[in-house]
């Protein structure tokens, strides 16, 4: 008898808090990344973390390069750019500071050229944070695509409470909406209209509501 395979990768390490982003440095020496870093971020959100993870980074030795979107909505050419970042500078990791744009074409460009990536979000209205899954214009496939999970998240909710409220309100929805999304999922899956339903990954859902 065969049996349909799922494999879920999930982040290392998850660390939420105020002040969370001081620990930066400690977590990219405990996944072993002491020698190259690229941050993915924005115009906005260099200045509102991407410059003090970098900063954080050189002071424990760390070689840093940034590359900033300036795009709003991300699409193939953003990533292939970041891509060609990667190529150039063969970092050790790539971290993701921002929204779910920057963070997203962190996600892809990493997941494309096989380097892991650190998710830094600084607004709450997305899961891009967390999900293997990027949203990407221009693909040729459907708009949310497979990348990679994060090696690791950071947090810092004094920096995502200090975003416009209709970030977090966005957020908050989104949380509360996974008490219905998680049961709507296994009723599917019951009534055969669902192909698959993994419980440990609505658990996991249901206990962000």
């Amino acid at each position: 008898m065969s049996l349909n395979l799922h494999r879920t990768y999930l982040p290392r390490e998850v660390i939420v808090g105020n002040e969370s982003i001081n620990l930066v440095a400690d977590v990219c020496s405990s996944l072993g990344f002491t020698e190259k870093a690229l941050i993915i971020t924005g115009v906005k959100t260099l200045r509102i973390a991407g410059q003090k993870v970098m900063d954080m980074l050189q002071s424990e030795g760390l070689e840093v390069q940034l590359h900033v979107v300036s795009s709003q909505s991300p699409t193939m050419k953003d990533v292939k750019d970041a891509e060609e970042k990667i190529k150039r500078y063969e970092p050790q990791v790539v971290f993701g500071v921002g929204g779910g744009t920057k963070i997203d074409i962190a996600k892809l460009s990493s997941a494309n050229q096989g380097v892991p990536f650190i998710s830094i979000p600084t607004t709450a209205s997305h899961d891009s944070m967390a999900s293997p899954f990027a949203s990407i214009k221009g693909t040729g496939r459907p708009y949310s695509v497979k990348a990679q999970s994060p090696i690791a998240v950071i947090a810092d909710t004094s920096i995502i409470m200090d975003a416009p409220y209709r970030f977090t309100a966005s957020g908050c929805g989104d949380v509360i909406s996974k008490i219905t999304s998680t049961r709507d999922w296994l009723l599917a899956y019951e009534r055969k209209k669902e192909k698959y339903y993994g419980q440990y990954a609505s658990s996991l859902a249901s206990m962000s509501a």
